[in-house]
């Protein structure tokens, strides 16, 4: 069941991508238009996404290499998954979960919102790279933690734990941690059709 505190709506419900075995998108639902219109993000829409890569889409090389071989995974044996993640905006973190399964046609994947809250206006804005050089803070795609004092937290108690914050946006680099990494191991290791596992 969704849960949301003082937050508005535009992040309530599912949105569905229909991808084709190339992992380009096929379609998107009404949904998908909805919110990225409401977040005035008009490049996201239907008619500028459509037969565009979904992998494209996806910062980091490591994040592209686990997503690719989640969906190339569902493609090959047809069995359905479940992934727990987050996806925060700068004013709002999101708990969701992608189900993807397979289709004829290809792929189809269905994101939900499982928890909406403020995000604390103590925490930093992030600058997003494509490179972890060693003055840039690794951060996991998938649960949103940081690799700070050699082990992956939150940002929260990385930021209590010492994580030096400056006038501007931390910048940091998109990866995936050891803990998401293993969760994709056990999504693809058997018979999991259906099943979710957490992080």
């Amino acid at each position: 069941m969704t849960q949301t505190s003082d937050v508005d709506v535009r992040d309530m419900g599912s949105i569905t991508i229909e991808l084709d075995h190339a992992l380009a998108i096929r379609s998107v639902d009404h949904a998908w238009d909805l919110r990225a219109d409401s977040f005035g993000a008009i490049e996201c829409t239907s008619r500028f996404v459509t037969g565009t890569s979904i992998l494209t889409f996806i910062t980091g090389g490591t994040t592209r290499y686990f997503y690719e071989r989640l969906y190339r995974w569902v493609i090959d044996t047809g069995q359905t998954v479940r992934l727990p993640y987050r996806c925060d905006a700068p004013d709002r973190t999101r708990h969701m979960e992608a189900l993807i399964e397979r289709v004829p046609e290809g792929l189809r994947c269905v994101h939900t919102t499982l928890c909406v809250s403020p995000r604390p206006a103590t925490l930093p804005r992030l600058a997003f790279a494509s490179t972890a050089p060693l003055t840039i803070v690794p951060f996991c795609s998938i649960c949103m933690s940081v690799s700070w004092q050699n082990r992956w937290m939150n940002l929260q108690n990385a930021c209590e734990a010492g994580l030096q914050l400056g006038p501007s946006a931390l910048p940091v680099a998109c990866t995936v941690c050891l803990s998401c990494s293993h969760l994709r191991k056990r999504l693809t290791s058997g018979p999991l059709a259906d099943h979710s596992v957490s992080p």
